[in-house]
């Protein structure tokens, strides 16, 4: 065994071994539902801290490669690197200089840096970007040669600056963490998985009950059910940007997936109905779905919703989630308006005893369902919309096998 260099053990002693502050971004309206799932990952023995734009947490690099395979509504996550002020670029050169950029970056390695500034003296971010790049780029074994092989993937810095503060951080994600690498098939107006998985656990989904998903496009809804109800971390698929980090342990990682592959599993009979009344957008679910492996839980049909029986797909009460189209999808703001209103008047001539789950750019007060919702804001492709949800009046649970 060769023993280890002077940075790898710099590397240990600095970073592996070390907690570390991490960011987690997390979009408008799903904070509480991270930070439950955050609890759930680390099984609460963290101090999480609400903070505009996501929460905060103080863990290992190991913490970080967990938060990342098994959160459902984070967007991404940021260990901070170093927090300092500067209100000239002489003393930001300094700071610059101070960070051990070879504990965190591979020295040819391509980065991208993103700089926010407000009240700051320096206000212009091209100049910072320019500062960053230089000082990092002059240090020694950090000269990028264009023609040389560069090392690992891009990694990405966040500079945000607020009042001369300065807050350095690395993304450890990669891609945002919405692409769990299942989907190959897009669509009008597609819905991230993350904010998917965020609409599920705001309705009680739990994995286990029935999910109707009628008006599916490309199957954010069913997909994400179908990885919570099979247990699959929404990491699985993927890979992060954290696996190219010097402090990278590779033994580390197929540990940590080693012990949530048992955890898995699947039932043998669908218990996720997705269909819509687009036959492309259904043969596009059906592509991502088998491309998934999760035939076996999602049936996948060609119809209208108002066509659709609950019970001739499950006798047992459960779930539907409906994304409809509205806005320039569908229309005029009436048109929209009276399609939400016939869903929930379908709602309660047939789903008595389901819960439903509704974007809808109406909030409860305009729309006056007949049985009691919740109102969640939510956005979704820059417009700020209402997810309602709530339990329509009606009969208990009954069977929960599939109708003869």
């Amino acid at each position: 065994m060769e023993k280890p260099t002077a940075l790898e053990k710099r590397i240990k002693r600095h970073v592996t071994a070390r907690e570390h502050p991490f960011f987690v971004v997390v979009s408008p309206g799903l904070l509480q539902v991270c930070k439950g799932e955050l609890n759930h990952v680390f099984k609460g023995e963290k101090v999480l801290s609400e903070v505009d734009g996501g929460i905060e947490f103080h863990g290992s690099v190991a913490d970080c490669y967990l938060a990342n395979l098994h959160l459902r509504c984070a967007s991404r996550i940021l260990m901070r690197l170093s927090s300092f002020t500067a209100s000239d670029f002489a003393s930001l050169e300094k700071k610059i200089d101070q960070i051990p950029w070879e504990l965190y970056l591979q020295g040819d390695q391509a980065f991208d840096i993103h700089v926010t500034l407000k009240k700051s003296r320096l206000y212009h971010s091209g100049a910072v970007i320019q500062r960053f790049n230089d000082r990092i780029r002059g240090r020694e074994g950090f000269a990028l040669n264009p023609g040389k092989q560069k090392q690992g993937k891009p990694q990405t810095l966040f500079v945000r600056a607020v009042n001369d503060r300065f807050e350095v951080s690395i993304d450890s994600s990669g891609e945002l963490l919405y692409i769990r690498g299942l989907k190959t098939q897009g669509g009008k107006a597609p819905l991230r998985e993350t904010l998917a998985a965020g609409m599920l656990m705001l309705a009680g989904y739990d994995g286990k009950m029935p999910l109707i998903d009628p008006m599916c496009g490309t199957g954010s809804f069913a997909l994400e059910a179908a990885m919570m109800a099979g247990n699959i971390p929404p990491g699985w698929h993927r890979e992060f940007a954290f696996e190219h980090w010097p402090c990278f342990r590779p033994g580390t990682w197929k540990h940590m997936r080693q012990e949530a592959e048992p955890l898995m599993g699947f039932n043998t009979t669908p218990r996720i109905f997705s269909s819509d009344q687009d036959s492309k957008a259904c043969d596009r679910m059906t592509e991502n779905v088998i491309r998934s492996g999760l035939e076996s839980l999602i049936q996948v049909t060609h119809r209208d919703f108002f066509e659709i029986d609950p019970n001739s797909l499950c006798q047992e009460k459960g779930l539907i989630l409906i994304n409809p189209p509205y806005g320039l999808r569908l229309g005029t703001k009436k048109q929209s308006e009276t399609l939400i209103r016939d869903l929930f008047s379908r709602f309660e001539r047939t789903y008595g005893g389901w819960i439903v789950g509704l974007i809808s750019p109406f909030d409860a007060k305009t729309l006056k369902p007949s049985f009691p919702v919740k109102t969640h804001v939510l956005f979704h492709g820059g417009l700020e919309l209402f997810y309602l949800t709530g339990t329509v009046r009606g009969k208990g649970q009954g069977s929960c096998d599939p109708p003869s």
